[in-house]
């Protein structure tokens, strides 16, 4: 369910709009089995430990969540009879964040390193993540519109917009060998995220008064 909410008030030959809605993130996502790219670091580390597969049992989770709220507003112009211009801009601010664990336990006695054995049920590796995330960005937006008589000619840039992911984090532990996928969530660490930037152009006929084709292209830059 992606809620929006849109407005436009026509003065002459100006018009003002407004937008609010969701506009991209990915939503909110559960995953009681963990993620393979969490579980590949844990398991090469104790690879690197000459533990075998079929001595360790391991338990993660991991909940994510990534949203983008956006305010829009601009304002129409109608230069001549078939044309018209579009200026505005689209506030975007990002949430997201990320809570889970990893543990890796042994399944079998193990030999120590320091001698004598490491009991079953010993934890031998484990991540622990609870961070949020937050960042906001301006997208400056153009438009044109143009009709020839049952031709309607339209296109729209939007300008990229820069945006920087900040980090909240309140529990982050992970081992040495995790550090190169880990440390991007430490505590105030800056990520940069922009959303790219797009070219939108569209052509629509008018077949008949009650029948009209369209088609569009967008780029993503």
């Amino acid at each position: 369910v992606i809620p929006s909410l849109f407005a436009a008030y026509k003065m002459g030959d100006w018009t003002i709009s407004g937008f609010f809605g969701i506009t991209g993130g990915g939503g909110k996502a559960s995953f009681d089995d963990g993620l393979p790219m969490f579980d590949a670091m844990v398991i090469g580390g104790l690879g690197a430990q000459k533990i075998p597969s079929n001595a360790y049992s391991l338990k993660s989770y991991m909940d994510g969540k990534q949203y983008i709220y956006s305010v829009q507003l601009g304002l129409t112009y109608k230069i001549t009879e078939w044309l018209s211009a579009f200026a505005g801009g689209r506030m975007n601010y990002f949430t997201g964040g990320y809570q889970g664990a990893l543990k890796a336990s042994a399944a079998v006695d193990l030999p120590s390193p320091a001698g004598g054995t490491i009991p079953v049920g010993t934890e031998l590796i484990g991540i622990d993540l609870d961070c949020d995330q937050t960042g906001w960005g301006l997208t400056p937006i153009v438009g044109f519109d143009a009709k020839f008589g049952r031709l309607n000619l339209a296109t729209k840039y939007e300008f990229r917009a820069n945006m920087n992911i900040e980090n909240d984090t309140r529990t982050l532990e992970y081992p040495e060998a995790a550090k190169a996928y880990m440390a991007p969530f430490e505590n105030g660490v800056n990520t940069p995220s922009d959303i790219p930037s797009m070219l939108t152009a569209a052509a629509q006929y008018e077949i008949l008064p009650t029948l009209r084709a369209a088609v569009e292209y967008h780029f993503f830059d």
